[in-house]
C-alpha cells in the first residue's frame, strides 16, 4: 500500500468518529515526531499493538479486502504483567468491501454494528479436527436471540444490532452496497490477532509500505522505542524492539474504505442552524429525503453530511415560459435526492420574481439560504438550438451579484463537508466574487471544494479562475469549456477524441493539485479522473429535450455519492444514470 492511501484512510475513519461522536483517547492522534519522544510510560500501548492498524492482508488491493481498524484496550495473553482480560476495537467498513472469512481458536467476541449502513454476515461451522467448512446448520447467538440457520446463509444487522462469535465458528462479512460508511465494533475476551485468527484462505498480515508521502500517524507495528530518561537509562522497550514480528496467517476481521485514497473528507460533523434574518415570505425549507433508494441506509440529519453551494439564483426564461435556474439550487436539489443535506446561499430582490423563486424552491425541498438587497431578482434569457444546446443571456445588476459574507453564511461554510462555487457568481469585481473568496478561505481544511468553473457570456477572468482552482479539490468542466481554460494556461488546445481531453484534465489537476477532475461532454460520456483512477462513462442514452441543468445535477449526485463513501467508478457511474433523466 502506498503511504498516501493509509493517511488517507485514517483521516477518513477519523472523520467517520466523529460524525458518530464515537470518541477516542488521546494517544491516537499522535504524530509520529511525538511518539518517538515518548518514554517508558506508553509501553502498554507498544507491547499489546493498541492504536491504527491498516492492512491489506498483503494481497495489495485494499479497495476490496482489507482492514481499517483500532485496537482500543486489550491485554497481553503473552506477558502477566498486563491482567486485562477483555478488549474492545472500532472498524470502519465501507459499502461492498468483504471481510475475509476466518475463525479464532481461542476468542470469543461481539460484533457490534455501531451506526451506520447494513452488515450482512455468512457463518459456517468449523470442524475441530480438519478445520474445514461444515455444511450444519449454525447456531446464531443475536442480541438475546439464538436460533439456527442454514450454513452461509444471509444475516443482516442493522444499527445497534450485535452477533456472538464462539471459537471455530467461521465468519465473514461485508456491509451492503447501497449503505453508507458504518462503523463496526468489538468487545471480546483478551486476545493476540497474531496467533489467534485462522483464515479460511491464507492471508497476510501488515501491508508492504510505498513511503510515497510521510506518515499522518503511526500504525501499531510502528512505534519506536521508548525515549531514554534524562539520566540517559534507557526505559523498558516494548515487544516491538525485540526485532522485526513474523507474519503468521491471520488478522482481526474488518472491512475498510471505498473512497480515492487522496480525496479529503471534512473531519467534522455538525447540526447545522440557521438563523438568517429573512423578510416574513422567505423561508428555508427543511431538506426531507424523497429519494429512489432505501431511506434505511440514509443517516439522520444529525450526521449526514453536508454540502454549502453559493452563487446564481434566477428565472431562466425559456421559449416555453419561465423556469427556476441557477446552478447552485440545482445542484443542491440533486445532493439532496442522494442522501446528502445541502444549503444554497443567494440573494434575491424585494420583488415578486424572488418570493416566487423563493416560494417554489421550498416546495421542491430546496434548502435555500437567500438574502433580500435592493437589486431585482435575476434573469437570463434562454434560447435551445436545434439539439436542444441551451445559450444564454445573463442579466447584469442582479440581486445575486451582491451576496455578503455574513456571519450566517460564514457558520454555514466552517460546518460544511463540501462547498461548491463557480465564475457565473464572481462575473464582478466586487460583491459576490469577494464572498465566494472568503468562503473558499473559511472552509475547512478537510473540507471538499468543488469548482463548476460554468463559463457563460464570454466572461473569461483568468485572475478569478486562477484563485477559484488554488481553492479547489474537484474541477468539474465541460467539453465547450475545456480549450477555453486550455488557452489561458498555455497548454495544447484539446481536440474532440478522449485522449487530447484526458491531457489536458491531467495537466490542470497537475497544476492545482486537484483530487478529482470531471469533464461532462453533454450527451456521449463524461470523464471523471481521480489521483489514480479514472472512469470514462457514457451517458445514459434518454430521448433529450434539452440539457439545462445536466451537468449541475451530475455535480450535485457525484458529490453527493462521494460523500456517502462511493469509490470513482461508483459514484459517477450512479450520478450519470440519474442525471440523465434531469433532460
Amino acid at each position: 500500500m502506498k503511504r498516501s492511501e493509509i493517511n488517507a484512510t485514517i483521516k477518513q475513519f477519523e472523520a467517520l468518529l466523529d460524525q458518530y461522536r464515537f470518541r477516542i483517547p488521546p494517544y491516537l492522534s499522535f504524530t509520529p515526531e511525538e511518539w518517538a519522544d515518548k518514554n517508558h510510560e506508553w509501553a502498554e500501548i507498544r507491547d499489546n499493538m493498541l492504536g491504527w492498524d491498516i492492512t491489506d492482508y498483503g494481497e495489495g488491493d485494499f479497495e476490496h479486502k482489507g482492514l481499517a481498524l483500532i485496537t482500543l484496550r486489550n491485554g497481553n495473553v503473552k506477558d502477566p504483567k498486563y491482567t486485562k482480560v477483555y478488549a474492545e476495537k472500532i472498524m470502519m467498513s465501507m459499502p461492498g468491501q468483504v471481510s475475509p472469512m476466518h475463525f479464532h481458536w481461542n476468542k470469543m467476541e461481539d460484533i457490534i454494528v455501531r451506526g451506520g449502513g447494513t452488515a450482512v454476515f455468512h457463518l459456517y461451522n468449523a470442524d475441530p479436527k480438519t478445520e474445514e467448512r461444515l455444511d450444519t446448520p449454525v447456531l446464531v447467538c443475536r442480541d438475546g436471540r439464538r436460533y439456527y440457520v442454514p450454513a452461509g446463509e444471509d444475516i443482516e444487522l442493522s444499527e445497534g444490532e450485535s452477533l456472538t462469535f464462539y471459537p471455530y465458528t467461521y465468519h465473514e462479512y461485508y456491509i451492503k452496497e447501497d449503505s453508507v460508511p458504518t462503523l463496526v465494533g468489538e468487545v471480546s475476551m483478551c486476545n493476540d490477532d497474531n496467533i489467534d485468527n485462522r483464515f479460511y484462505e491464507p492471508v497476510g498480515r501488515f501491508p508492504e509500505i510505498e513511503e510515497d508521502e510521510p506518515a499522518y500517524r503511526l500504525l501499531c507495528n510502528e512505534y519506536p522505542a521508548a525515549k531514554e530518561d534524562s539520566a540517559g537509562e534507557a526505559r523498558p522497550q516494548s515487544s516491538q524492539d525485540a526485532g522485526p514480528r513474523g507474519e503468521p496467517e491471520g488478522g482481526p476481521a474488518a472491512i475498510s474504505r471505498d473512497r480515492p485514497p487522496a480525496l479529503r473528507i471534512a473531519s467534522r460533523r455538525r447540526r447545522l442552524h440557521f438563523p438568517f434574518s429573512f423578510r416574513p415570505w422567505l423561508t428555508m425549507s427543511k431538506t426531507s429525503f424523497k429519494t429512489s433508494f432505501n431511506p434505511g441506509s440514509i443517516m439522520s440529519n444529525t450526521t449526514t453530511p453536508s454540502v454549502v453551494a453559493i452563487g446564481e439564483l434566477l428565472w431562466d426564461m425559456l421559449p416555453d415560459g419561465r423556469k427556476p435556474g441557477g446552478a447552485p439550487a440545482n445542484f443542491i436539489y440533486h445532493v439532496a435526492q442522494n442522501g446528502v443535506r445541502g444549503t444554497a446561499v443567494t440573494a434575491v430582490g424585494d420583488d415578486e420574481l424572488g418570493r416566487d423563486l423563493v416560494s417554489i424552491l421550498a416546495d421542491n425541498d430546496v434548502n435555500v439560504a437567500a438574502q433580500v438587497n435592493d437589486y431585482p431578482t435575476g434573469i437570463t434569457a434562454v434560447r435551445l438550438d436545434d439539439g436542444g444546446i441551451p445559450e444564454y443571456d445573463v442579466v447584469k445588476g442582479v440581486a445575486w451579484d451582491h451576496i455578503e459574507f455574513t456571519d450566517e453564511v460564514r457558520g454555514l461554510v466552517r460546518g460544511a463537508d463540501a462547498i461548491c462555487y463557480g465564475t457565473i457568481a464572481a462575473r464582478e469585481a466586487w460583491g459576490t466574487r469577494d464572498t465566494i473568496y472568503r468562503m473558499i478561505d473559511a472552509a475547512s481544511p478537510d473540507a471538499i471544494r468543488l469548482f463548476d468553473i460554468n463559463i457563460r457570456s464570454g466572461f473569461v477572468n483568468k485572475e478569478v479562475i486562477t484563485r477559484f482552482l488554488e481553492g479547489a479539490t474537484i474541477l468539474k468542466i465541460n467539453d465547450e469549456e475545456l480549450p477555453i481554460v486550455a488557452n489561458l494556461f498555455g497548454l495544447d488546445s484539446p481536440g474532440d477524441d478522449i485522449a487530447s481531453r484526458q491531457r489536458v484534465m491531467e495537466a490542470l489537476a497537475g497544476m492545482f493539485d486537484l483530487d478529482v477532475t470531471i469533464l461532462t461532454a453533454g450527451d456521449a460520456y463524461s470523464i471523471v479522473m481521480g489521483r489514480d483512477e479514472t472512469s470514462i462513462l457514457p451517458t445514459p442514452k434518454v430521448d433529450v429535450v434539452d440539457t439545462v441543468g445536466a451537468g449541475d445535477s451530475f455535480s450535485g449526485a457525484f458529490l453527493a455519492y462521494l460523500l456517502r463513501g462511493f469509490s470513482i467508478p461508483t459514484a459517477p457511474t450512479r450520478a450519470g444514470e440519474g442525471s440523465a433523466f434531469v433532460c
